[in-house]
Order: C-alpha cells, then structure tokens, then sequence
C-alpha cells in the first residue's frame, strides 16, 4: 500500500496510508486504490506512467494527504473517539459479568 511506513521507525499514530482512508477506497468501489488512480483523479497528475520512481509516488502521497488533510485528521479522531468508547463498554461489561458471578 502506499503511504509511509511503519518499518522506517514512525510511530504508528502518525501514519496516513492512502489505500486506507476511506474516501479513496470508495473511488474504487471499496477495494484498495492505486496511488495512480488517486494521483489522477484528485490531483489531475500523472504518476507511475514510465519507470517506477519512489521519490515521485511520495511526493503524490503526500500532496493528497495535504489536500484531504482537514478531513483525513477528523475521520482519524472520530475512530479513536469510537474505538476508546467500545473500550470502555467492553469494561463495564466486563465488570457487570463479574457481579453476575
């Protein structure tokens, strides 16, 4: 997928992969985008169209990360909201089966 990566040493929080965010996906009907195809279509660039070239594809990545990044950092809090919110009704259920016993 494309996006940074976690085996260079960045902290898994600070991570934005483009084949994740969910308005790619969607692009392409929900299955992974190519980093092409959203170069194309949101940037109106072409990428990718000769000799694989990494230094272009992260400077595609991240020039749709900058322009979806207000949406993108939003879509990430309300997903931690929920994930902390599931969290914590696991543990009071927890709590409450504990008191059935």
């Amino acid at each position: 997928s494309s996006g940074i990566n976690a085996e260079y040493g960045h902290p898994r929080h600070l991570l934005r992969d483009t084949s994740k965010y969910k308005p790619f996906r969607e692009l392409s009907k929900g299955n992974t985008p190519s980093l092409k195809n959203l170069v194309k279509h949101y940037l109106k660039a072409e990428v990718q169209s000769g000799a694989h070239d990494s230094i272009e594809d992260a400077r595609g990545a991240l020039q749709l990360y900058r322009q979806h990044r207000p949406a993108w950092e939003r879509s990430l809090k309300m997903q931690k909201k929920r994930a902390k919110a599931d969290s914590q009704v696991g543990q009071v259920a927890e709590k409450v089966d504990g008191l059935d016993n």
